[in-house]
């Protein structure tokens, strides 16, 4: 395994670094996602 190289996910219909694409939105843009998380 190699842990330096990156995978490009990209076309793989990955909502998570699609939907910029489907959406006419820039490609370049970093997909970050949030948990919502309740901490008592």
């Amino acid at each position: 395994m190699n842990f330096d190289e990156g995978i490009d996910r990209h076309n793989t219909n990955s909502l998570k670094y699609d939907f910029n694409q489907s959406k006419g939105k820039p490609n370049d843009v970093y997909p970050m996602w949030v948990a919502k998380s309740t901490i008592k």
